[in-house]
């Protein structure tokens, strides 16, 4: 067993080496301590390496003092089993990096989620992530997520069933269309430039015009 330290706490991990560089990772929830990390830190687990396959399978399932967590800075990206990772996480408000992981040989994402009934939003529009095929699980990833109101996802991002009241942001649709409003509303600022500057130079001519005209007047004036 190897101290990691994840977010808010230190946790006592227990690693099982499996076939094709794969490492399962399993935390004991029941070895909590508070301190402060910003990310998963698996570095003191022998041969865990940036190229190490990562089983994520229940590693976290259960655990109700994990509030958030933090993927954007991991260097073991390559992960290929979210199963039941965070299953029943009763406190998990955050998944930030979700989408810097490396989802390529992952097909197994049952559980993945379920029952966090704290988790407001996460963005899967991860770019290496095996679309939909066949043997792919995604069954109950999502269930019992009340209060889930956002997913970011891509057109590559394999079909998941979202509670009801969720909103599904198309990253690809999203960014088109605010870069469309952005460059439309720019091109509206340009056509009215033309007549802004005229507008302004009239205006300088004139400061210019009364500015002179008080100097003049002023004892001592060359003007």
């Amino acid at each position: 067993m190897y101290d990691v330290k994840i977010n808010d706490g230190y946790y006592i991990c227990t690693p099982a080496y499996g076939f094709d560089n794969t490492v399962h990772l399993k935390v004991n929830r029941d070895s909590y301590t508070r301190n402060q990390a910003p990310v998963p830190d698996f570095s003191s687990i022998p041969n865990i390496t940036k190229n190490t396959r990562i089983s994520l399978s229940g590693t976290f399932s259960g655990d109700r003092h994990l509030r958030s967590i933090d993927f954007t800075n991991w260097t073991h990206k390559t992960i290929v089993s979210l199963s039941a990772t965070f299953k029943g996480c009763l406190d998990l408000q955050s998944i930030k990096g979700f989408e810097t992981l490396d989802l390529s040989s992952c097909k197994d994402y049952q559980e993945m989620c379920y029952e966090c009934p704290e988790l407001r939003e996460i963005d899967i529009s991860n770019q290496h992530i095996t679309p939909w095929s066949w043997g792919l699980k995604t069954t109950d990833a999502f269930a019992k997520c009340p209060v889930l109101h956002t997913v970011v996802v891509t057109p590559r991002t394999p079909t998941f069933t979202f509670p009801p009241h969720t909103t599904i942001v198309d990253l690809n649709a999203g960014v088109n269309r605010i870069f469309t409003e952005r460059i439309t509303a720019l091109e509206q600022r340009l056509a009215s430039k033309d007549n802004e500057i005229e507008t302004l130079r009239m205006e300088l001519d004139t400061i210019r015009m009364q500015l002179s005209s008080v100097l003049s007047r002023l004892p001592g004036s060359s003007i």
